[in-house]
């Protein structure tokens, strides 16, 4: 886990409200109180109530005790909802919901970090099988820049508009620069084998663009700075795992979702995302 250097200002479970519009305001209004009708038919609305109650009672996740969560698999997800954040397998299914926290969103810091609504961080401790809080870390860095990530051999740092890494014998390298006029770089990760990076640029407004970096060429997984992309992780296997918001774009995939990318070749989708979900929502523990 990367231990952050700042923290940025971020309201905690903020997510967009869908409000659905009608075409005649007055009638909606009119029929606030009376029972709804369908086919001629008076609908019981306490009926349907106690439906909606019970639908929404299967659907929704077990609540999680922090200090006692079940077993969980190496690799996961974390997800703001406006309830808190879920735990999920890659592949979506539900394992808990953690209440009053949220995905951190802070320079340099990835895994799966959270955050509550008083600034604390907290990580999901799988060996333990709690959530224990992490603190910030005065690291060493190079003037402007943040720790991101370290490896056996090298140590990345993000530099607003350029990442670098310093190696064995203390060589200091820029690895990427800018791909774009307005952003920064906000958080970048090694591969496995320490072979490539997987690196967050935050583009104007915010506009999240993940990148793949080999050989100092800095490549946009979607195929395009247009295409809204996410990194997450690493898998063990060495493929990258990224949240295409709107559809995979340049990898021939148009379903929202989170995929697995290969350095080259296929990619697979691991789960569906609603077209609801917006970006940096979802974290992920383990990679």
């Amino acid at each position: 886990m990367v231990q952050p250097q700042g923290a940025e200002t971020f309201s905690p479970n903020s997510q967009p409200v869908e409000i659905a519009v009608h075409g005649c305001p007055h009638v909606v209004h009119r029929n606030a109180w009376t029972p709804l009708r369908k086919g001629g038919t008076i609908v019981d609305m306490g009926a349907l109530l106690t439906v909606f109650a019970a639908a929404n009672a299967l659907s929704a996740p077990p609540m999680l005790d922090p200090q006692h969560l079940p077993r969980l698999p190496d690799r996961g997800l974390v997800h703001t909802t406006a309830a808190g954040v879920e735990l999920e397998t890659l592949q979506g299914r539900r394992l808990g919901l953690l209440r009053r926290l949220h995905v951190a969103q802070t320079l340099g810091a990835h895994g799966g970090l959270l955050q509550d609504r008083h600034g604390n961080f907290f990580t999901i401790d799988r060996s333990e099988r709690r959530v224990r809080r992490v603190y910030r870390m005065n690291l060493s860095a190079p003037s402007g820049c943040t720790f991101t990530d370290a490896g056996t051999r090298t140590r990345v740092y993000v530099c607003g508009r350029r990442l670098e890494t310093v190696s064995s014998g203390d060589r200091r390298r820029v690895v990427a620069r800018a791909p774009g006029l307005i952003g920064h770089w906000a958080w970048a990760d090694l591969s496995p084998d320490e072979t490539s990076i997987l690196a967050q640029w935050s583009a104007e407004c915010e506009t999240p663009v993940a990148f793949l970096i080999v050989g100092g060429k800095a490549k946009p997984f979607g195929g395009s700075m247009t295409v809204e992309s996410l990194a997450l992780g690493w898998l063990a296997d060495g493929r990258a795992v990224v949240h295409f918001p709107a559809g995979g774009g340049g990898t021939g995939r148009n379903v929202p979702g989170i995929y697995a990318v290969r350095r080259r070749g296929r990619v697979q989708r691991l789960r569906r995302v609603s077209g609801r979900a917006t970006p940096w929502t979802f974290g992920m523990w383990g990679g």
